[in-house]
């Protein structure tokens, strides 16, 4: 046998007693597996998207939801929602300002907060409408507003002082005259895109971004970052239950998502919360740093009973997963998911040999929401009783388990993806996740489970072995990827 390279992936202590193992690999024959083992899959909950990796950092932003919740006044003004002069079509709600003395203004405390650091020079706007000659203070400057028509304002605000915590606010003001009125819309503020730094120790300047990839109307750079460690080999979004809506009118609506940010109305999500769709298609595909195909009329006739054959005949490179097995054409794969126990997830490990071949399948959500049961038995999960808050070893090492069963079964599987992703600690529906966060990026931590996907994901497979009970798999380097687990686990 030829030398080759070996790097092991080992599960063990999951028995009592762990026995020696010898290992005879083979470098030739074994069946050509999926190279698309490992992706990641989006779905904004647990205000992970606005709140979360989308970088505004101002909520209700534009008034899109209906009502002027996060926003209070400042100096004994009045706080109203107007519609008589609308941004755009889109947006024809604003915020109106009215009465007070002296510096008036509105205020706004961001999602749960806004990190504040004093290297971080902040750019932002809004709209305004109404005729004022005076100056608008979120960082001081001069500007002229028009009295019937809605100017935009950009700025740059630079703290003088790092905050001790998360909890500041947004406030913008100006000074009240004698007929006070204005209103404003599409008030926003995003991190940095650039910020310059010099090191105390050489004394030179360095850069770092602060959204990912220094995109304007980019994503927080700690979070993605996160997702770019894990090296998915594919991306689905918009993913989960938020892209069905709660009622038709508010389904994910792809073509309502691009565009500049005044033509993006919003819609109410499934997760109890308003999506301003800042984070639309173009930014997904910023992720994964690709471009729309066809433009905007390439999907706007097609109907449901026609996507798949319509867009297979267009697009044959492209592969096409269905939702519910009910609706599976010739050459389509299905989507399968799972929430369940540790023990379960471990009873499942050969669920996959039992598969006929021929149709791929893509473990499109997966992971452990609650603990075993005190009985002892081996139970799926009770939809009915509590969900773990955050992940735990014994479940992360139960999903390891079930991840080398797919592997095991290359040629059926397509890809997996854990989820939810990301869990917003002041504002959650599901748990647990993979990554926590809060404003600070400080407080940014992956979950048990975010180790347990991270060394498969980066062992790009190519080759199942077809003469062993266990999975060992080649990648396209030619190194061995050895992945081995304690036979008295697997029943």
């Amino acid at each position: 046998m030829m030398p080759l390279s070996l790097r092991a992936l080992a599960l063990l202590g999951l028995a009592g007693a762990t026995a020696a193992v010898t290992l005879s690999v083979a470098n030739t024959g074994g069946n050509a597996t999926s190279p698309y083992m490992y992706g990641i899959m989006f779905e904004d909950i647990n205000q992970s998207g606005d709140g979360g990796l989308y970088a505004e950092l101002i909520r209700n932003r534009a008034f899109q939801n209906g009502t002027l919740d996060s926003w209070s006044a400042v100096g004994g003004a009045t706080l109203t929602l107007d519609t008589s002069t609308p941004l755009s079509q889109a947006l024809p709600r604003s915020v109106k300002v009215t009465g007070g003395k002296g510096t008036v203004g509105l205020k706004n405390p961001g999602y749960s907060g806004i990190d504040v650091k004093q290297t971080n020079k902040y750019s932002g706007s809004f709209y305004s409408y109404g005729a004022y000659g005076g100056s608008f203070t979120v960082s001081l400057y001069q500007v002229q507003s028009v009295a019937h028509a809605w100017t935009q304002h950009k700025y740059e605000l630079r703290p003088i002082k790092s905050a001790a915590n998360s909890n500041n606010s947004f406030v913008l003001e100006f000074h009240s005259g004698k007929k006070t009125e204005f209103k404003f819309n599409l008030i926003s503020l995003f991190p940095p895109t650039l910020i310059r730094e010099r090191s105390p120790l050489t004394l030179r300047d360095t850069f770092r971004y602060q959204t990912y990839k220094n995109r304007p109307n980019g994503m927080r750079r700690d979070l993605m970052e996160k997702l770019a460690d894990l090296k998915p080999s594919f991306l689905r979004i918009p993913g989960g239950n938020n892209i069905e809506g709660d009622f038709f009118p508010n389904v994910w609506n792809w073509t309502a998502t691009v565009g500049p940010l005044t033509d993006r109305r919003g819609r109410l999500g499934t997760w109890t919360y308003y999506n301003t769709d800042g984070l639309g298609l173009v930014e997904y595909m910023h992720w994964a740093e690709d471009h729309l195909w066809g433009g905007l009329d390439s999907y706007k006739s097609y109907r449901l009973r026609l996507f798949y054959d319509v867009i297979k005949a267009k697009y044959p490179d492209i592969f096409i997963f269905s939702s519910t097995a009910e609706y599976m054409y010739k050459e389509s794969g299905r989507d399968y998911h799972l929430y369940t126990r540790p023990d379960y997830f471990v009873s499942q490990f050969d669920q996959f040999d039992r598969w006929s071949a021929g149709m791929p399948i893509i473990i499109g959500e997966y992971g452990t929401i609650q603990n075993n049961t005190l009985t002892g038995k081996v139970e799926d999960a009770d939809w009915n009783a509590t969900k773990n808050q955050w992940s735990n070893w014994i479940g992360s090492v139960a999903e390891a388990v079930y991840l080398l069963g797919a592997e095991r079964n290359g040629d059926r599987i397509w890809g997996t993806t854990f989820a939810p992703l990301f869990q917003n600690l002041n504002s959650y529906q599901w748990a647990s996740d993979l990554i926590a966060f809060t404003a600070d990026p400080a407080d940014t931590t992956p979950s048990v489970s975010y180790p347990i996907i991270k060394p498969g994901a980066k062992a790009k497979l190519t080759v199942l072995s077809a003469d062993s009970p266990w999975a060992h798999n080649t990648p396209q380097n030619k190194d061995v990827v050895i992945t081995t687990v304690n036979n008295e686990v697997i029943p």
